[in-house]
């Protein structure tokens, strides 16, 4: 809604003030709103209060969830500004006339934390972006540590392929407490410090980087709402990923990344049916060639389904993984224990009785906890 003069201002759901004028300050580019807050209110506007738009209905829609957020009918029909301190904020000195405020576009960007230091990594993803969008969240073991800036699309002429840079913005002073190199636990005001004094320092940033990325740190897509759809950036451990190094790309650090866990799934089964190709056809029983072609059929019916996991897939996975289990058993009661011949095939009984069991509890997962749908088992990362 629109900001009128005579908008009303409230606090805590009253009518406290009103909009007495517009202006613009050049220099910042800015829009200044100039509000009258009655007396005695005026003692409740703190040097850390929060002023926020509560015009109309504030309806978000992120990778938490749906949000619906209305100050009053009046403020739906007039526009209005609300005010008041963040909870949990201890007030601070009484505001002096004509101070400034910043005014946030609604109620829950007022309670966010501002963050001074920010860092700019670049990500690449050779995976669907769609539902990646600026303002998501990168996290850390659950706890936001930045947001996504902007998703492009890249065409490179020298591959023939497309890639998708996403780049991320990280906000150090977001971690709440930091041990130093010397052992000491540094929180409040002196992490702050602590934090700034080594993010400064460019080549110290990045072989620290570096060493993060030497312990396998990771980006990887997740999704944050099934409803929606709306993915996220986790940034997790990953010690078996194959050795990386940082790169420069105009002028950001370009961040390694690990495929999904359904994506890596797709990849094994692509890795089973390669090795059932080179099962030797001609010198084994029809017993075991038919088993193999019904193997190879049901891998790529769990291939096809498993770029596309939901609840209405996982039924159909697990049927699949049932018929893949008793194939599995003739194959393992057709073969000699001690055949040399039928070697190969015991090795890829082998393997695909690991990749059932490794699919069986990534759908176990999904169907306990249906939010999780591309978090794979903890330490499944082949």
């Amino acid at each position: 809604g629109s900001l009128d003069i005579g908008a009303p201002v409230y606090y805590r759901g009253i009518k406290v003030g009103q909009v007495v004028q517009y202006d613009f300050d050049e220099q910042a580019e800015a829009v200044l709103i100039k509000v009258f807050i009655n007396d005695p209110f005026q003692q409740k506007v703190r040097q850390n209060t929060r002023f926020w738009n509560a015009s109309g209905i504030d309806l978000t829609m992120d990778a938490t969830g749906v949000k619906l957020d209305t100050q009053s009918l009046v403020s739906i029909m007039l526009g209005g500004v609300a005010f008041d301190l963040r909870p949990h904020d201890q007030p601070g000195p009484q505001a002096e006339a004509d101070s400034k405020f910043t005014l946030y576009a609604d109620h829950e960007s007022s309670q966010a934390d501002q963050y001074a230091l920010k860092r700019y990594y670049l990500m690449y993803f050779n995976q669907s972006v769609r539902g990646l969008t600026p303002g998501a969240p990168v996290e850390i073991m659950g706890i936001k540590v930045g947001e996504v800036v902007s998703v492009e699309l890249l065409y490179d002429f020298q591959e023939v392929d497309f890639r998708i840079p996403v780049l991320i913005v990280l906000e150090p002073e977001r971690i709440h407490a930091v041990i130093t190199e010397e052992g000491e636990l540094v929180k409040g005001e002196a992490r702050e410090k602590t934090i700034e004094e080594n993010v400064d320092d460019i080549d110290e940033n990045f072989a620290r980087n570096q060493a993060l990325v030497s312990k396998g740190l990771r980006g990887q897509l997740k999704i944050g709402n099934l409803l929606t759809g709306q993915l996220y950036i986790d940034l997790a451990f990953y010690p078996d990923a194959p050795p990386r190094s940082l790169t420069m790309e105009d002028g950001y650090v370009v961040f390694p990344t690990v495929a999904a866990p359904l994506e890596q799934i797709v990849h094994r089964v692509d890795n089973i049916l390669k090795q059932v190709e080179q099962v030797p056809f001609g010198k084994i029983s029809q017993e075991l060639q038919r088993a193999v072609t019904e193997l190879t059929a049901a891998l790529k019916e769990i291939k096809s389904v498993s770029g596309k996991v939901n609840q209405e897939t996982i039924p159909k996975l697990n049927a699949t993984l049932e018929r893949l289990e008793e194939t599995l058993t003739g194959v393992e009661s057709t073969l000699g224990p001690d055949s040399a011949l039928n070697y190969n095939a015991r090795q890829i009984a082998a393997e695909l009785a690991m990749t059932i069991r490794s699919i069986r509890s990534l759908l176990s997962y999904l169907e306990r906890d249906p939010q999780a749908l591309i978090l794979g088992k903890e330490g499944d990362k082949q």
